[in-house]
Protein backbone atom coordinates (compact mmCIF):
# COMPACT_ATOMS: atom_id res chain seq x y z
CA UNK A 1 0.00 0.00 0.00
CA UNK A 2 1.47 3.46 -1.03
CA UNK A 3 1.50 6.95 -3.30
CA UNK A 4 3.47 7.12 -6.26
CA UNK A 5 3.63 9.68 -8.36
CA UNK A 6 3.61 9.41 -12.30
CA UNK A 7 5.97 12.11 -14.20
CA UNK A 8 4.81 10.79 -17.32
CA UNK A 9 1.35 11.27 -16.84
CA UNK A 10 1.76 13.99 -13.97
CA UNK A 11 -0.33 11.55 -11.50
CA UNK A 12 -0.36 10.45 -8.19
CA UNK A 13 -0.75 6.44 -8.16
CA UNK A 14 -2.19 4.68 -5.05
CA UNK A 15 -1.54 1.20 -5.21
CA UNK A 16 -3.34 -0.95 -2.76
CA UNK A 17 -2.89 -4.99 -2.51
CA UNK A 18 -4.77 -7.19 0.71
CA UNK A 19 -5.36 -10.64 0.60
CA UNK A 20 -5.27 -11.81 -3.11
CA UNK A 21 -7.28 -8.53 -4.03
CA UNK A 22 -5.38 -5.52 -5.29
CA UNK A 23 -6.77 -1.82 -6.21
CA UNK A 24 -4.82 0.52 -8.51
CA UNK A 25 -6.31 4.36 -9.18
CA UNK A 26 -5.02 7.47 -9.87
CA UNK A 27 -5.38 11.21 -9.17
CA UNK A 28 -4.44 14.76 -9.98
CA UNK A 29 -3.31 16.16 -6.18
CA UNK A 30 -1.56 14.34 -3.72
CA UNK A 31 -4.27 15.03 -1.25
CA UNK A 32 -7.02 13.22 -3.67
CA UNK A 33 -4.57 10.16 -3.55
CA UNK A 34 -4.39 10.70 0.46
CA UNK A 35 -7.83 10.54 1.18
CA UNK A 36 -8.37 7.63 -1.18
CA UNK A 37 -6.07 5.78 0.61
CA UNK A 38 -7.18 6.69 4.04
CA UNK A 39 -11.06 5.50 3.27
CA UNK A 40 -9.30 2.16 1.87
CA UNK A 41 -7.55 1.78 4.99
CA UNK A 42 -10.52 2.69 6.87
CA UNK A 43 -12.49 -0.07 4.68
CA UNK A 44 -10.00 -2.78 5.84
CA UNK A 45 -10.41 -1.96 9.26
CA UNK A 46 -13.95 -2.20 9.72
CA UNK A 47 -14.85 -4.49 6.74
CA UNK A 48 -11.96 -6.88 6.67
CA UNK A 49 -10.53 -6.90 3.20
CA UNK A 50 -11.22 -5.22 0.42
CA UNK A 51 -14.49 -5.23 -1.39
CA UNK A 52 -15.85 -7.22 0.79
CA UNK A 53 -17.85 -6.12 3.96
CA UNK A 54 -17.33 -7.10 7.16
CA UNK A 55 -20.39 -9.72 8.68
CA UNK A 56 -21.55 -8.20 11.64
CA UNK A 57 -23.13 -10.25 15.02
CA UNK A 58 -26.76 -9.25 15.61
CA UNK A 59 -25.50 -8.63 19.20
CA UNK A 60 -23.09 -5.53 17.79
CA UNK A 61 -26.23 -4.32 16.14
CA UNK A 62 -28.02 -4.20 18.95
CA UNK A 63 -25.30 -2.98 21.12
CA UNK A 64 -25.26 -0.01 18.15
CA UNK A 65 -28.80 0.62 18.74
CA UNK A 66 -28.77 0.59 22.30
CA UNK A 67 -25.82 3.18 22.14
CA UNK A 68 -27.25 5.43 19.11
CA UNK A 69 -30.98 5.02 18.72
CA UNK A 70 -32.25 4.40 22.47
CA UNK A 71 -31.10 7.72 24.44
CA UNK A 72 -33.90 9.74 21.99
CA UNK A 73 -36.29 7.49 23.11
CA UNK A 74 -39.08 8.72 24.86
CA UNK A 75 -39.76 5.16 26.51
CA UNK A 76 -35.97 4.33 26.77
CA UNK A 77 -36.52 2.41 29.98
CA UNK A 78 -39.46 -0.05 27.79
CA UNK A 79 -37.29 -0.35 25.18
CA UNK A 80 -34.05 -1.52 26.86
CA UNK A 81 -36.31 -4.17 28.69
CA UNK A 82 -37.57 -5.17 25.17
CA UNK A 83 -33.98 -5.56 24.00
CA UNK A 84 -32.78 -7.49 26.83
CA UNK A 85 -35.43 -10.14 26.40
CA UNK A 86 -34.64 -9.96 22.72
CA UNK A 87 -30.60 -10.99 23.37
CA UNK A 88 -31.86 -14.09 24.73
CA UNK A 89 -32.67 -15.44 21.27
CA UNK A 90 -29.36 -14.13 19.43
CA UNK A 91 -26.59 -16.18 20.74
CA UNK A 92 -24.38 -17.53 18.06
CA UNK A 93 -26.43 -15.43 15.30
CA UNK A 94 -24.98 -12.94 12.65
CA UNK A 95 -26.95 -9.92 11.87
CA UNK A 96 -27.56 -11.58 8.30
CA UNK A 97 -29.63 -14.29 10.33
CA UNK A 98 -31.26 -11.50 11.74
CA UNK A 99 -35.04 -13.28 10.47
CA UNK A 100 -33.87 -16.86 12.46
CA UNK A 101 -34.09 -14.60 15.56
CA UNK A 102 -37.34 -13.58 14.80
CA UNK A 103 -38.12 -16.91 14.45
CA UNK A 104 -37.33 -17.73 17.68
CA UNK A 105 -38.99 -14.60 19.45
CA UNK A 106 -42.36 -15.70 17.77
CA UNK A 107 -42.17 -19.50 19.65
CA UNK A 108 -41.20 -17.89 22.85
CA UNK A 109 -43.04 -18.68 26.13
CA UNK A 110 -43.23 -17.39 29.03
CA UNK A 111 -40.40 -17.34 31.86
CA UNK A 112 -41.12 -19.11 35.12
CA UNK A 113 -39.83 -17.13 37.90
CA UNK A 114 -38.72 -20.42 40.10
CA UNK A 115 -35.22 -20.17 40.42
CA UNK A 116 -33.47 -24.10 39.78
CA UNK A 117 -31.88 -25.85 43.19
CA UNK A 118 -27.89 -26.34 42.95
CA UNK A 119 -28.85 -29.69 43.71
CA UNK A 120 -31.82 -31.11 42.28
CA UNK A 121 -33.35 -34.26 42.75
CA UNK A 122 -35.31 -36.28 40.34
CA UNK A 123 -38.53 -35.50 41.41
CA UNK A 124 -38.32 -31.65 41.77
CA UNK A 125 -36.63 -32.06 37.93
CA UNK A 126 -39.91 -33.63 37.19
CA UNK A 127 -41.85 -31.33 39.07
CA UNK A 128 -40.08 -28.32 37.05
CA UNK A 129 -40.30 -29.77 33.35
CA UNK A 130 -44.00 -29.96 34.01
CA UNK A 131 -44.71 -26.68 35.57
CA UNK A 132 -42.59 -25.22 32.48
CA UNK A 133 -44.89 -27.25 29.99
CA UNK A 134 -47.77 -26.08 31.23
CA UNK A 135 -46.26 -22.12 30.43
CA UNK A 136 -48.39 -19.94 27.97
CA UNK A 137 -46.69 -18.43 25.34
CA UNK A 138 -45.95 -14.82 24.97
CA UNK A 139 -49.15 -12.79 23.99
CA UNK A 140 -49.20 -11.07 20.38
CA UNK A 141 -48.22 -7.86 21.64
CA UNK A 142 -45.61 -8.66 24.29
CA UNK A 143 -44.20 -10.68 20.94
CA UNK A 144 -44.42 -7.46 18.54
CA UNK A 145 -42.94 -5.10 21.00
CA UNK A 146 -39.45 -7.86 20.74
CA UNK A 147 -40.21 -8.17 17.08
CA UNK A 148 -40.38 -4.44 16.50
CA UNK A 149 -36.91 -4.14 18.03
CA UNK A 150 -35.44 -6.56 15.09
CA UNK A 151 -37.40 -5.03 12.42
CA UNK A 152 -36.12 -1.52 13.78
CA UNK A 153 -32.16 -3.10 13.80
CA UNK A 154 -32.43 -4.75 10.21
CA UNK A 155 -34.01 -1.08 8.56
CA UNK A 156 -30.69 0.79 10.36
CA UNK A 157 -28.23 -2.09 9.34
CA UNK A 158 -29.90 -1.75 5.95
CA UNK A 159 -30.58 2.26 4.93
CA UNK A 160 -28.06 4.05 7.24
CA UNK A 161 -25.35 1.81 8.75
CA UNK A 162 -25.13 -0.08 5.41
CA UNK A 163 -24.05 -3.31 7.42
CA UNK A 164 -26.48 -5.56 5.13
CA UNK A 165 -26.41 -5.61 1.34
CA UNK A 166 -30.59 -6.09 0.78
CA UNK A 167 -33.29 -5.42 3.44
CA UNK A 168 -34.79 -7.88 5.16
CA UNK A 169 -38.35 -8.00 6.33
CA UNK A 170 -39.48 -9.01 10.00
CA UNK A 171 -43.04 -10.00 10.41
CA UNK A 172 -45.37 -8.64 13.17
CA UNK A 173 -47.68 -10.83 14.34
CA UNK A 174 -51.87 -10.55 13.96
CA UNK A 175 -52.89 -8.94 17.84
CA UNK A 176 -56.69 -10.40 18.16
CA UNK A 177 -56.11 -9.97 21.99
CA UNK A 178 -57.39 -6.50 22.71
CA UNK A 179 -60.12 -6.68 25.45
CA UNK A 180 -62.00 -4.26 26.96
CA UNK A 181 -63.56 -3.65 30.07
CA UNK A 182 -65.87 -1.28 31.22
CA UNK A 183 -66.89 -0.31 34.76
CA UNK A 184 -69.91 1.77 36.40
CA UNK A 185 -69.59 4.48 38.43
CA UNK A 186 -70.95 2.51 40.97
CA UNK A 187 -68.51 0.14 40.71
CA UNK A 188 -65.45 2.42 40.19
CA UNK A 189 -66.29 3.39 44.01
CA UNK A 190 -66.44 -0.63 44.84
CA UNK A 191 -62.90 -1.31 43.48
CA UNK A 192 -61.68 2.14 45.21
CA UNK A 193 -63.21 0.64 48.35
CA UNK A 194 -61.70 -2.40 47.94
CA UNK A 195 -58.07 -1.31 47.67
CA UNK A 196 -55.94 -0.32 49.75
CA UNK A 197 -54.09 2.98 50.40
CA UNK A 198 -52.70 4.80 47.93
CA UNK A 199 -53.77 2.28 45.37
CA UNK A 200 -57.83 3.25 46.23
CA UNK A 201 -57.30 7.16 45.81
CA UNK A 202 -55.51 6.32 41.84
CA UNK A 203 -58.23 4.16 40.81
CA UNK A 204 -60.63 7.26 41.37
CA UNK A 205 -57.99 9.49 39.63
CA UNK A 206 -57.51 7.56 36.87
CA UNK A 207 -61.32 6.66 36.04
CA UNK A 208 -62.15 9.99 36.37
CA UNK A 209 -59.54 11.68 34.00
CA UNK A 210 -58.62 8.86 31.91
CA UNK A 211 -54.32 9.19 32.74
CA UNK A 212 -52.26 6.72 32.04
CA UNK A 213 -50.35 4.72 34.84
CA UNK A 214 -47.28 5.85 34.02
CA UNK A 215 -48.26 9.51 34.64
CA UNK A 216 -50.40 9.17 37.63
CA UNK A 217 -47.11 7.54 39.29
CA UNK A 218 -45.00 10.46 38.37
CA UNK A 219 -47.31 13.22 39.58
CA UNK A 220 -46.16 15.07 42.02
CA UNK A 221 -47.37 18.51 43.78
CA UNK A 222 -45.52 20.65 41.02
CA UNK A 223 -47.62 19.28 38.65
CA UNK A 224 -50.80 20.36 40.02
CA UNK A 225 -51.60 24.23 38.83
CA UNK A 226 -54.98 25.60 40.71
CA UNK A 227 -57.89 23.64 39.22
CA UNK A 228 -55.85 21.75 36.14
CA UNK A 229 -53.29 19.13 36.65
CA UNK A 230 -50.10 19.63 34.39
CA UNK A 231 -48.20 16.95 32.49
CA UNK A 232 -44.81 18.52 30.77
CA UNK A 233 -44.47 14.97 28.32
CA UNK A 234 -46.81 12.87 27.33
CA UNK A 235 -46.73 9.00 26.06
CA UNK A 236 -47.34 11.03 22.37
CA UNK A 237 -44.52 14.16 23.38
CA UNK A 238 -47.32 16.69 23.81
CA UNK A 239 -47.84 18.64 27.22
CA UNK A 240 -51.22 18.13 28.79
CA UNK A 241 -53.53 19.66 30.81
CA UNK A 242 -55.91 18.09 32.91
CA UNK A 243 -58.84 19.37 34.35
CA UNK A 244 -59.68 18.53 38.27
CA UNK A 245 -63.26 17.80 39.26
CA UNK A 246 -64.80 17.75 42.27
CA UNK A 247 -64.67 13.59 42.47
CA UNK A 248 -60.92 13.61 41.58
CA UNK A 249 -59.89 16.58 43.80
CA UNK A 250 -60.30 14.68 47.21
CA UNK A 251 -58.31 11.69 45.65
CA UNK A 252 -55.75 14.07 44.58
CA UNK A 253 -54.72 15.77 47.18
CA UNK A 254 -54.69 12.49 49.56
CA UNK A 255 -52.04 10.71 46.31
CA UNK A 256 -49.71 13.35 45.87
CA UNK A 257 -48.89 13.65 49.78
CA UNK A 258 -48.88 9.83 50.41
CA UNK A 259 -46.17 7.91 51.11
CA UNK A 260 -45.94 5.47 48.13
CA UNK A 261 -44.34 2.21 47.82
CA UNK A 262 -42.94 0.90 44.84
CA UNK A 263 -45.14 0.70 41.68
CA UNK A 264 -45.16 -3.06 41.61
CA UNK A 265 -46.86 -2.98 45.59
CA UNK A 266 -49.20 -0.67 44.70
CA UNK A 267 -50.36 -2.56 41.30
CA UNK A 268 -50.67 -5.42 43.44
CA UNK A 269 -53.30 -3.64 45.90
CA UNK A 270 -55.27 -2.92 43.12
CA UNK A 271 -55.58 -6.33 41.74
CA UNK A 272 -56.41 -7.42 45.38
CA UNK A 273 -58.91 -5.36 44.77
CA UNK A 274 -60.28 -5.70 41.68
CA UNK A 275 -60.30 -9.63 42.93
CA UNK A 276 -62.15 -8.74 45.92
CA UNK A 277 -65.08 -7.34 43.62
CA UNK A 278 -65.59 -10.22 41.29
CA UNK A 279 -63.09 -8.43 38.16
CA UNK A 280 -60.23 -11.12 38.26
CA UNK A 281 -58.80 -10.25 34.68
CA UNK A 282 -59.28 -6.25 35.27
CA UNK A 283 -56.12 -4.23 34.50
CA UNK A 284 -55.03 -0.99 35.36
CA UNK A 285 -55.72 0.10 31.97
CA UNK A 286 -59.04 -1.03 31.88
CA UNK A 287 -59.49 2.55 33.70
CA UNK A 288 -59.08 4.46 30.86
CA UNK A 289 -61.24 2.87 28.33
CA UNK A 290 -63.98 3.60 31.54
CA UNK A 291 -63.20 7.10 31.42
CA UNK A 292 -63.93 7.17 27.63
CA UNK A 293 -67.21 5.23 28.03
CA UNK A 294 -68.56 7.70 30.86
CA UNK A 295 -67.70 9.92 27.96
CA UNK A 296 -69.79 8.43 25.49
CA UNK A 297 -72.64 7.33 27.74
CA UNK A 298 -73.30 10.91 28.27
CA UNK A 299 -73.53 11.61 24.84
CA UNK A 300 -69.86 12.92 23.72
CA UNK A 301 -68.12 12.14 20.56
CA UNK A 302 -65.03 10.51 19.47
CA UNK A 303 -62.93 13.66 19.11
CA UNK A 304 -64.00 14.52 22.59
CA UNK A 305 -62.55 11.32 23.90
CA UNK A 306 -59.34 11.69 22.34
CA UNK A 307 -58.99 15.22 23.55
CA UNK A 308 -59.73 14.02 26.91
CA UNK A 309 -57.53 10.75 26.45
CA UNK A 310 -54.45 12.57 24.78
CA UNK A 311 -54.88 10.04 22.05
CA UNK A 312 -55.10 10.32 17.85
CA UNK A 313 -58.59 9.70 17.01
CA UNK A 314 -57.85 6.38 14.98
CA UNK A 315 -56.97 5.34 18.57
CA UNK A 316 -60.15 6.15 20.12
CA UNK A 317 -61.67 4.21 16.86
CA UNK A 318 -61.69 1.42 19.07
CA UNK A 319 -64.62 3.08 21.23
CA UNK A 320 -66.73 2.91 18.10
CA UNK A 321 -68.84 0.31 18.93
CA UNK A 322 -69.91 2.28 22.07
CA UNK A 323 -70.73 5.15 20.12
CA UNK A 324 -72.89 3.13 17.96
CA UNK A 325 -74.67 1.24 20.60
CA UNK A 326 -76.03 5.06 21.88
CA UNK A 327 -76.84 5.81 18.76
CA UNK A 328 -79.00 2.72 18.71
CA UNK A 329 -80.80 3.23 21.87
CA UNK A 330 -81.12 6.33 20.86
CA UNK A 331 -83.18 5.49 17.98
CA UNK A 332 -84.95 2.52 19.41
CA UNK A 333 -86.06 5.45 21.86
CA UNK A 334 -88.07 7.22 18.86
CA UNK A 335 -88.96 3.94 17.64
CA UNK A 336 -90.66 3.01 20.88
CA UNK A 337 -92.19 6.60 21.30
CA UNK A 338 -93.45 6.40 17.52
CA UNK A 339 -91.52 10.06 17.25
CA UNK A 340 -94.26 11.67 18.96
CA UNK A 341 -92.18 13.19 22.26
CA UNK A 342 -89.37 15.81 21.80
CA UNK A 343 -87.74 18.10 23.57
CA UNK A 344 -88.06 20.94 21.37
CA UNK A 345 -91.41 20.46 19.35
CA UNK A 346 -90.82 21.04 15.23
CA UNK A 347 -92.20 24.41 14.05
CA UNK A 348 -95.06 24.15 11.91
CA UNK A 349 -94.56 24.85 8.05
CA UNK A 350 -95.94 28.28 6.99
CA UNK A 351 -98.91 28.24 4.69
CA UNK A 352 -97.62 29.79 1.43
CA UNK A 353 -100.28 32.17 -0.40
CA UNK A 354 -101.48 30.91 -3.46
CA UNK A 355 -99.94 32.68 -6.64
CA UNK A 356 -102.25 35.06 -9.01
CA UNK A 357 -103.56 33.59 -11.55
Amino acid sequence: MGITYDEERKRYIVRIRRRGASVKKSFVTKAQAEAFQSAAMQQIFEQGDLGKKRRYTLDEALDRYLDDEVPNHRSNDRVKSNINAVLEFTEGLYLDQIAEAAARVRSAKRKSRRPIPEQETPEQRKARLLQLAKLKPLTPATINRRLAILRRVANLAYAEWHWLDRPISIRLLPEHNQRHEYLTAEQVDQLAAACREPANHMTIIAAYTGMRRGELLGLTKANVRGDSIFLGLTKNGRPKMVPISAKVRPALEAWISADKPDPRTIYKYFRAGAKAIGKKSLRFHDLRHTTASFLLNMGFDLATVAEVLSCTIQNAQRYAHLSMENKKHALNAITSSGGQKSATPMPKARKMPNKPS
